[in-house]
Protein backbone atom coordinates (compact mmCIF):
# COMPACT_ATOMS: atom_id res chain seq x y z
CA UNK A 1 0.00 0.00 0.00
CA UNK A 2 2.55 2.47 0.65
CA UNK A 3 4.34 1.47 -2.63
CA UNK A 4 0.96 2.54 -4.41
CA UNK A 5 0.38 5.30 -2.36
CA UNK A 6 4.43 6.60 -3.26
CA UNK A 7 3.97 5.76 -6.87
CA UNK A 8 -0.09 5.36 -8.05
CA UNK A 9 0.87 4.79 -11.96
CA UNK A 10 2.43 1.59 -11.54
CA UNK A 11 -0.37 -0.44 -9.93
CA UNK A 12 -3.63 -0.95 -11.68
CA UNK A 13 -5.63 -2.41 -9.13
CA UNK A 14 -4.83 -3.60 -5.56
CA UNK A 15 -6.32 -6.73 -4.08
CA UNK A 16 -5.87 -6.48 -0.21
CA UNK A 17 -6.34 -9.68 1.52
CA UNK A 18 -6.79 -8.94 5.38
CA UNK A 19 -4.36 -6.46 5.84
CA UNK A 20 -2.50 -5.64 9.22
CA UNK A 21 -3.57 -1.74 9.05
CA UNK A 22 -5.33 -0.99 12.50
CA UNK A 23 -7.56 1.41 13.78
CA UNK A 24 -5.86 4.31 14.46
CA UNK A 25 -6.74 3.89 18.19
CA UNK A 26 -4.99 0.96 18.12
CA UNK A 27 -1.79 1.96 17.38
CA UNK A 28 -1.80 4.51 20.26
CA UNK A 29 -2.19 0.69 22.49
CA UNK A 30 0.88 -0.51 20.83
CA UNK A 31 2.75 2.17 21.50
CA UNK A 32 2.77 0.51 25.10
CA UNK A 33 4.36 -1.92 24.02
CA UNK A 34 7.20 -0.55 21.79
CA UNK A 35 10.06 -1.77 24.33
CA UNK A 36 9.27 -5.70 23.86
CA UNK A 37 11.98 -7.67 22.29
CA UNK A 38 11.05 -9.94 20.05
CA UNK A 39 12.04 -13.13 22.33
CA UNK A 40 8.86 -12.21 24.35
CA UNK A 41 6.05 -12.16 21.85
CA UNK A 42 4.28 -15.83 21.66
CA UNK A 43 5.28 -16.36 18.25
CA UNK A 44 8.88 -16.50 19.20
CA UNK A 45 7.73 -19.85 21.32
CA UNK A 46 7.11 -21.65 18.35
CA UNK A 47 8.42 -25.34 17.84
CA UNK A 48 11.03 -25.43 15.40
CA UNK A 49 12.46 -28.64 15.73
CA UNK A 50 10.78 -31.56 13.30
CA UNK A 51 11.80 -34.88 11.99
CA UNK A 52 9.43 -33.99 9.01
CA UNK A 53 6.92 -32.32 7.38
CA UNK A 54 4.86 -35.34 7.87
CA UNK A 55 5.24 -34.81 11.36
CA UNK A 56 4.59 -31.16 11.48
CA UNK A 57 1.41 -31.53 9.27
CA UNK A 58 0.16 -34.39 12.19
CA UNK A 59 0.51 -31.92 14.81
CA UNK A 60 -1.33 -28.78 13.09
CA UNK A 61 -4.32 -30.52 11.57
CA UNK A 62 -6.04 -30.32 15.01
CA UNK A 63 -4.72 -26.86 16.15
CA UNK A 64 -6.03 -23.10 15.72
CA UNK A 65 -5.49 -21.78 13.27
CA UNK A 66 -4.74 -24.71 11.15
CA UNK A 67 -7.35 -26.57 11.47
CA UNK A 68 -9.78 -24.63 9.40
CA UNK A 69 -6.89 -24.29 6.41
CA UNK A 70 -7.61 -26.62 3.37
CA UNK A 71 -5.81 -29.83 4.19
CA UNK A 72 -3.91 -29.19 1.06
CA UNK A 73 -3.00 -26.04 1.60
CA UNK A 74 -1.67 -27.12 5.01
CA UNK A 75 0.49 -29.87 3.62
CA UNK A 76 1.77 -27.77 1.06
CA UNK A 77 2.77 -25.41 3.87
CA UNK A 78 4.48 -28.72 6.04
CA UNK A 79 6.22 -29.23 2.61
CA UNK A 80 7.85 -26.01 1.70
CA UNK A 81 8.23 -24.41 5.22
CA UNK A 82 10.78 -26.26 6.51
CA UNK A 83 14.41 -25.90 5.78
CA UNK A 84 17.03 -29.07 4.68
CA UNK A 85 17.81 -31.37 7.75
CA UNK A 86 20.34 -30.35 10.29
CA UNK A 87 23.62 -32.26 11.05
CA UNK A 88 21.35 -34.11 13.39
CA UNK A 89 18.44 -34.57 11.04
CA UNK A 90 15.68 -31.90 12.53
CA UNK A 91 14.15 -29.35 10.18
CA UNK A 92 13.62 -25.96 11.31
CA UNK A 93 11.22 -23.73 9.73
CA UNK A 94 12.44 -21.32 6.98
CA UNK A 95 10.68 -18.53 8.75
CA UNK A 96 12.42 -18.72 12.11
CA UNK A 97 9.87 -17.90 14.70
CA UNK A 98 12.34 -14.69 15.98
CA UNK A 99 12.29 -13.28 12.75
CA UNK A 100 8.32 -13.69 12.52
CA UNK A 101 7.93 -12.47 16.04
CA UNK A 102 9.81 -9.15 14.85
CA UNK A 103 7.56 -9.04 12.11
CA UNK A 104 4.06 -8.63 14.27
CA UNK A 105 6.07 -6.52 16.69
CA UNK A 106 6.99 -3.99 13.84
CA UNK A 107 3.12 -4.15 12.37
CA UNK A 108 2.69 -2.08 15.04
CA UNK A 109 4.47 0.78 14.04
CA UNK A 110 2.81 1.20 10.51
CA UNK A 111 0.47 3.43 11.40
CA UNK A 112 2.01 5.75 8.73
CA UNK A 113 -0.31 4.08 6.22
CA UNK A 114 -2.95 6.14 7.51
CA UNK A 115 -2.15 9.44 6.19
CA UNK A 116 -0.81 7.94 2.65
CA UNK A 117 -4.72 6.53 2.27
CA UNK A 118 -5.79 9.20 0.34
CA UNK A 119 -2.95 8.89 -2.32
CA UNK A 120 -4.17 5.23 -2.90
CA UNK A 121 -6.30 6.56 -6.29
CA UNK A 122 -6.49 2.67 -8.05
CA UNK A 123 -8.93 0.85 -7.62
CA UNK A 124 -8.99 -1.74 -4.52
CA UNK A 125 -10.85 -5.07 -3.33
CA UNK A 126 -10.53 -5.12 -0.04
CA UNK A 127 -11.03 -8.61 1.53
CA UNK A 128 -11.28 -8.80 5.18
CA UNK A 129 -12.25 -11.76 7.69
CA UNK A 130 -13.90 -10.88 11.71
CA UNK A 131 -12.97 -8.45 13.60
CA UNK A 132 -10.54 -9.70 16.76
CA UNK A 133 -10.78 -8.31 19.95
CA UNK A 134 -9.62 -11.44 21.26
CA UNK A 135 -6.29 -12.35 23.21
CA UNK A 136 -2.42 -11.33 21.59
CA UNK A 137 -2.18 -14.96 21.05
CA UNK A 138 -4.95 -15.40 18.47
CA UNK A 139 -3.83 -14.91 15.44
CA UNK A 140 -6.88 -15.63 13.21
CA UNK A 141 -8.86 -12.65 14.29
CA UNK A 142 -8.91 -10.00 11.43
CA UNK A 143 -5.94 -7.13 12.20
CA UNK A 144 -7.83 -4.94 9.51
CA UNK A 145 -9.43 -1.81 10.55
CA UNK A 146 -13.28 -2.58 10.12
CA UNK A 147 -13.16 1.29 8.73
CA UNK A 148 -10.10 1.43 6.37
CA UNK A 149 -12.22 1.14 3.19
CA UNK A 150 -14.55 4.07 3.74
CA UNK A 151 -11.10 6.15 4.34
CA UNK A 152 -9.95 4.55 0.33
CA UNK A 153 -11.23 6.63 -2.65
CA UNK A 154 -11.70 3.75 -4.69
CA UNK A 155 -12.33 0.30 -2.51
CA UNK A 156 -14.87 -2.64 -2.41
CA UNK A 157 -15.29 -3.80 0.93
CA UNK A 158 -15.38 -7.53 0.85
CA UNK A 159 -16.25 -8.51 4.13
CA UNK A 160 -16.07 -12.45 4.67
CA UNK A 161 -17.69 -12.80 8.35
CA UNK A 162 -17.55 -16.98 7.90
CA UNK A 163 -13.49 -16.68 7.25
CA UNK A 164 -10.96 -15.64 9.71
CA UNK A 165 -7.21 -13.62 9.30
CA UNK A 166 -6.10 -16.76 6.92
CA UNK A 167 -8.37 -16.07 4.24
CA UNK A 168 -6.64 -17.39 0.93
CA UNK A 169 -5.78 -21.09 3.46
CA UNK A 170 -9.26 -21.25 4.37
CA UNK A 171 -10.38 -20.33 0.43
CA UNK A 172 -7.82 -20.43 -1.79
CA UNK A 173 -9.74 -20.46 -4.76
CA UNK A 174 -12.30 -17.09 -3.54
CA UNK A 175 -8.28 -15.20 -3.32
CA UNK A 176 -7.55 -16.60 -6.81
CA UNK A 177 -10.90 -15.20 -8.64
CA UNK A 178 -10.74 -11.84 -6.93
CA UNK A 179 -7.01 -11.44 -8.38
CA UNK A 180 -7.83 -13.29 -11.40
CA UNK A 181 -10.58 -10.21 -11.89
CA UNK A 182 -7.87 -7.35 -11.38
CA UNK A 183 -5.55 -9.33 -13.77
CA UNK A 184 -8.36 -9.16 -16.28
CA UNK A 185 -9.64 -5.62 -15.66
CA UNK A 186 -6.16 -3.79 -16.31
CA UNK A 187 -7.92 -1.84 -19.83
CA UNK A 188 -8.82 1.05 -16.62
CA UNK A 189 -4.81 2.03 -16.54
CA UNK A 190 -2.14 1.79 -18.00
CA UNK A 191 1.00 0.55 -15.98
CA UNK A 192 4.42 2.57 -17.13
CA UNK A 193 7.56 0.26 -17.16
Amino acid sequence: MASAAALPRRFNQLVLIDPVIFAPERYEQMELHAGLSAVDHPVARRKNNWRDADEMFTRFRERPPFDNWKPEVLRDYCDYALLPPDEDGFRQLACNPINEASNYLNSGSNETILEKLPLITMPVSLLRATPGEGSEEDFSASPTWPELASHLPMCRDVYLPDLNHFIPMQDPGLVAGYILEAIENTWQRDILP
